[in-house]
């Protein structure tokens, strides 16, 4: 199977896929069952190109994806904490993290009255019921 096919099969699965076709050079897609002129960005910033990290073997086919991984060389971390001098990659860590200074704990045992602030942690408390 050539690579690009297995990619196709193998990331978003052949039917999902069938229905998208490239533009070259735009990082864009169209819908083959849409007129040639309606041109809408493709679902979850997917495209059939390879992203290929400059400084690893690391690669994907989601440009985000690419841009976070190359964040961990470079070092640079463009979300900082206002309370404390923390700062990290992803949003999604600046939100953990800000729940150590608010003490929201959403997430919630079903078998007791624990709590926690980070979705693991409660999975690791869950196994104690499971004795």
């Amino acid at each position: 199977m050539a690579s690009r096919e297995w990619l196709v099969s193998k990331v978003r699965g052949r039917t999902h896929m069938d229905q998208w076709t490239n533009i070259e050079g735009e990082g864009r897609t169209r819908s083959r069952q849409s007129s040639t002129t309606a041109v809408s960005e493709a679902p979850h910033n997917f495209s059939y190109k390879i992203h290929r990290c400059p400084y690893c073997q690391y690669a994907t086919t989601i440009v985000t994806h690419m841009k976070r991984h190359i964040l961990s060389h470079t070092g640079e971390k463009p979300y900082s904490c206002s309370h404390c001098s923390y700062s990290c990659i992803t949003k999604d860590d600046l939100k953990k993290h800000i729940r150590t200074h608010t003490g929201e704990k959403p997430y919630l045992c079903p078998h007791c009255p624990y709590r926690s602030s980070r979705k693991y942690t409660l999975k690791v408390h869950l196994v104690q019921h499971q004795l």
